[in-house]
């Protein structure tokens, strides 16, 4: 089991990678149902709107966020602002 880290709204929030990415979600986040889904073999994009979709909000909210996917765990971060 991997979790999901997010940092949305100034909050940290954890989400389980299999809830996320249940049989019942895969065709609204673009994977095939039926497919045998792991933090590795995921893009970005389907991250994305796996959490979008779980937290009622736009897929357009992530776009500027940054996915890492290291050793199975997730993590999902807006991009670092310097200046």
């Amino acid at each position: 089991m991997s979790d999901v880290h997010v940092i949305y709204d100034g909050r940290t929030l954890t989400f389980d990678f299999d809830e996320l990415f249940s049989e019942d979600r895969l065709a609204g986040i673009g994977v095939t149902p039926g497919t045998s889904v792991a933090p590795d073999n995921v893009t970005p994009e389907q991250i994305k709107t796996a959490l979008a979709m779980e937290l009622d909000v736009g897929r357009g909210m992530f776009n500027s966020y940054n996915v890492s996917v290291y050793e199975g765990k997730i993590d999902v971060r807006p991009e670092a602002v310097f200046g």
